[in-house]
């Protein structure tokens, strides 16, 4: 379960989906790792769906086609090794957030959300650290969307250039 459920119901169905795509966005790169950055598609369809979030023009059948997308892209860990659990985490966090855009259901937002903390922990080796980290962000993030009025992009950017410690190798 996700750690924060009871602040997350105080948001409006936009602004827990917006939470939910900020907080996955932070884990396209986990995805990225194991591939050397060769495959962009993860990292293309989240800014596109925070993109499409902030101005309030979804497209369904575009989210249906990230769904494919997405689902071949995500690793067989039974065939490519465990070495892609971290990979593997993140891309099923996307998938859950591109259903949450379409149902906003609470489950796929929750589902998304600790997939993406998931992805953070396999990532930094189980040491608690990352994890840790990542909470105490999703944590001030929660607070932030909470008190704005409207979506604070620039505002997650300064927090992504303060909380760089468990990515700080490869985040961009």
């Amino acid at each position: 379960m996700y750690f924060q459920v009871s602040d997350l119901k105080e948001l409006t169905s936009e602004k827990k989906i917006f939470f939910t795509a900020i907080c996955v966005e932070r884990v396209v790169q986990v995805f990225e790792f194991n591939y050397d950055n060769t495959i962009l598609e993860p990292r293309n369809i989240v800014e596109d769906m925070i993109n499409s979030i902030v101005i309030d023009k979804i497209n369904i059948s575009e989210i249906n086609k990230h769904k494919k997308t997405m689902k071949n892209l995500i690793p067989d860990v039974d065939e490519m090794g465990s070495e892609f659990t971290p990979s593997m985490e993140a891309g099923v966090a996307i998938l859950y957030l591109l259903n949450a855009i379409i149902s906003k259901e609470e489950e796929d937002i929750i589902n998304a959300l600790v997939y993406s903390l998931e992805a953070v922990d396999s990532f930094s080796e189980y040491n608690q650290l990352g994890l840790e980290e990542e909470k105490e962000w999703h944590k001030r993030l929660l607070d932030i969307v909470k008190n704005s009025k409207t979506y604070p992009i620039e505002r997650v950017r300064e927090m992504n250039e303060e909380y760089p410690q468990w990515s700080e190798m490869w985040r961009d």
